[in-house]
């Protein structure tokens, strides 16, 4: 970590970011989101070399009492060490379930069973491997769709866990035309007794409904209206 430009903070630095990071009512400063190692240490009152790329913050609880377990949108980690990759899971879940239930997780590791198992076990719709969680979440190092909106499902009280693409932003209308009859079963009554027709009509198919005509006629009204909207 610090070979990769961590800088760790000592007891008094970590607190220091605690009341800096954060309003006395839990609340992100939003000042320092999105700032540079430097800048977040001068405005806690400390500073880092100029090599340093993250603050990293020795913690070791969890929840409401520790500030820096929450999501801090900046330069500044929290670190946690945990006796074996069980104990690494489970306080890796007491994270989510604080503060990212349905989002995402990034995971480091040459154990495909533990990659797997983090994976299964934890309530979020991104786990992100091997790679960095800034690019993998949204697509560029990963196969998952490009978005720089990541929804946490309902887990997250969201109605998609996607990455929200343009294909979420617009709505298809649908017809529906009958391809097959309904079972037998749907139309008895619950006493048995059949309530359908002596010979019911087949259901229509393409050869009674020319599906390209009425195909034809949609994308015709289709533009249309596209045509009436642009020239209003």
């Amino acid at each position: 970590m610090e070979a990769q430009g961590a800088y760790f903070t000592d007891e008094a630095q970590t607190e220091a970011l605690r009341r800096s990071l954060f309003h006395p009512d839990g609340s992100i400063n939003v000042e320092t989101v999105g700032r540079s190692p430097q800048v977040l240490a001068k405005m806690a009152g400390f500073s880092v070399p100029e090599s340093a790329r993250i603050l990293v913050a020795p913690l070791s609880e969890i929840g409401h009492d520790e500030p820096l377990s929450h999501e801090k949108l900046t330069t500044c980690l929290g670190w946690y060490v945990a006796d074996g990759w069980q104990d690494g899971c489970d306080r890796c879940i007491e994270l989510i379930h604080f503060g990212g239930r349905g989002h995402s997780l990034v995971i480091h590791a040459e154990d495909e069973d533990v990659v797997m198992a983090f994976g299964l076990e934890k309530p979020v719709f991104r786990i992100i491997a091997n790679t960095m969680g800034s690019l993998g979440a949204i697509g560029y190092t990963t196969n998952v769709m490009p978005s720089m909106t990541l929804g946490p499902g309902g887990e997250g009280r969201s109605i998609t866990g996607d990455n929200i693409t343009v294909h979420h932003m617009y709505n298809v209308k649908r017809l529906a035309l009958a391809r097959r009859p309904p079972p037998d079963e749907i139309m008895q009554s619950s006493g048995g007794a059949s309530q359908a027709p002596a010979e019911p009509a087949p259901a229509p198919t393409s050869s009674t409904i020319d599906v390209d005509r009425i195909e034809s006629m949609v994308v015709k009204k289709i533009m249309q209206e596209l045509e009436a909207e642009r020239r209003t």
